[in-house]
């Protein structure tokens, strides 16, 4: 066989053990845990006989199956210095079941050491999973107490709970206590969460003008996600959607059907560009089943009127179009 044929070549030597020395115990002393879940262990004064791997595993407190392994090993530097490194094992763990964990035992990957671990008993903490909140639009507007903050909620593995979302400000911050996820019949490409704001998240946010919206992620980091919160006043622009208008004799919608809502409006226009834009979701209904649609809606009105028209489009593909009974907007 020649050489250029050859995929892969393995060299292997057989492991004799029958001159072996006993394993050097090393203890791994526990120091702290940063907020990037990563473990802090004290040097050992024997750190030049550490060569092996640990792996610590610890167990989320109602599941069997969700395990998070981290490993603790002695990094030999090419300066010749030597420093412990403590990770999470793998990249696919930060998707595991959010919750409490408690250390669950360990394994050592080679024959040279003994580890103890005794520091590691009843250890057990917090983790928040791995998610990702973003906006939707730059601004949020608020108007009072039961206003509703949207974003859209990224996840990973089978853990779609919401983390917790807080208003931050240096002096200051606030869990806000009202946030679920927005619920539709079929899943969009994006899962909606929203919070809706209390008195006390007013409160605090007219104390702390644009406050930053953060969350927790790993564990206990701090995650902001960039948008800005604004009051609507009475002398700002403010629409109030009232009526939707479903288009008659109608079988199938397509990205060409016109959806027509009906909004009052209040505030001075002295500002306002004459022409306003967001997203909302229809539910539309054929044979008692619901499907739920994107649509993004325009408005345009007279300056000297009260109310004004928002006219929607389903934000689907030219290919497809949806039998309808009946539909509503969320």
């Amino acid at each position: 066989m020649e050489i250029s044929q050859l995929v892969e070549i393995t060299f292997s030597q057989p492991l004799d053990l029958s001159g072996s020395k006993a394993p050097v115990v090393i203890d791994v002393d526990f120091s702290s845990q940063n907020k990037d879940c990563n473990f802090e262990v004290l040097r050992p004064s024997n750190i030049h006989d550490w060569n092996n791997t640990v792996f610590v595993h610890f167990k989320h407190e109602s599941s069997k199956s969700d395990i998070l392994t981290f490993q603790i090993g002695n990094n030999k530097l090419l300066n010749g210095n030597e420093e412990i490194n403590c990770f999470i094992e793998s990249i696919k763990d930060v998707s595991k079941r959010k919750g409490k964990y408690k250390f669950k035992g360990s394994e050592t990957l080679g024959r040279d050491n003994k580890f103890n671990l005794s520091s590691f008993e009843n250890k057990e903490f917090k983790f928040y999973g791995d998610d990702e909140i973003t906006r939707i639009f730059y601004n949020s507007f608020v108007i009072r107490a039961g206003s509703k903050m949207l974003f859209i909620h990224n996840y990973k593995g089978n853990d779609d709970s919401l983390p917790s979302i807080i208003l931050y400000n240096e002096m200051e911050l606030l869990t806000m206590t009202k946030c679920k996820h927005l619920k539709t019949s079929t899943n969009l490409t994006s899962r909606f969460g929203y919070c809706e704001l209390t008195e006390k998240d007013i409160d605090f946010i007219k104390f702390y003008p644009r406050p930053l919206i953060t969350y927790r992620g790993l564990c206990g980091q701090l995650v902001s996600v960039v948008f800005n919160i604004h009051f609507l006043y009475p002398d700002k622009p403010c629409f109030n959607i009232i009526n939707f208008y479903k288009p008659e004799n109608i079988t199938r919608m397509d990205y060409r059907t016109r959806l027509l809502l009906t909004a009052n409006f209040s505030g001075s226009i002295k500002d306002y560009d004459n022409e306003g834009q967001f997203i909302t979701i229809f539910e539309i209904e054929n044979k008692n089943k619901n499907t739920s649609v994107m649509a993004t809606c325009f408005a345009t009105f007279p300056r000297s009127q009260e109310k004004a028209n928002f006219t929607c489009s389903l934000d689907i593909s030219d290919q497809i179009y949806i039998p309808v009974q009946n539909a509503i907007t969320l």
